[in-house]
């Protein structure tokens, strides 16, 4: 059951993803990737690599919010130094911690406010059952704040960049009864207020 529930998740997110998929929206430094001919702003201190390591993130991938739930665990996670372990007392199935890729962080303007955005790679879980989301931060408030997110499944990002408001992501995933990982380039767009 899991896996057809995955199938149909990732074969769905690239049906969408061809049309500019919308971001699922959270309600409750170096190793930036800017697009080439892009300029931006000055990166607010909490957008820098050090502030998102040590930040709040809401997971939304399925897989791991089911397991989660099952758990009794919140959806919402406290990072710190780039790592969250789930306690030892909780079986999380195969997702015991939660880390952030701060070596590459994508900056550019999603909200339109003309301030720089940072989008960053999440993943969950050990190496062979872990998931990968995008996190887009925002700086509200002298605190970097989540305000989307997109799951990429079981994948492996190849570079994320923003431009022109989207978000640009190629990645390698798997999908149940291909021979092979399949290479995926998708523009993500977020929702319209």
């Amino acid at each position: 059951m899991k896996h057809s529930f995955a199938s149909f998740f990732i074969l769905s997110l690239l049906v969408l993803g061809a049309c500019g998929a919308p971001a699922t929206n959270i309600d409750s430094g170096s190793g930036a990737s800017v697009p080439k001919g892009e300029s931006i702003p000055a990166i607010p201190s909490e957008l820098s690599r050090i502030a998102l390591a040590s930040a709040n993130y809401t997971l939304i991938d399925p897989t791991v919010r089911g397991a989660l739930t099952k758990a009794g665990q919140d959806f919402r996670v406290a990072i710190r130094e780039g790592t969250f372990r789930f306690p030892a007392s909780v079986l999380i199935d195969h997702y015991e911690t939660v880390s952030v890729d701060t070596e590459n962080i994508a900056y550019g303007d999603l909200t339109g406010d003309g301030i720089p955005d940072a989008v960053v790679r999440v993943k969950a879980g050990t190496d062979e059952f872990s998931t990968v989301e995008l996190a887009a931060f925002t700086s509200s408030g002298g605190a970097a704040y989540q305000f989307a997110a997109f799951p990429l499944g079981r994948a492996s990002v190849r570079s994320v960049d923003i431009t022109s408001g989207k978000i640009r992501v190629n990645f390698m995933h798997s999908v149940p009864g291909d021979p092979g990982p399949r290479n995926t380039e998708l523009m993500l767009e977020l929702p319209k207020k």
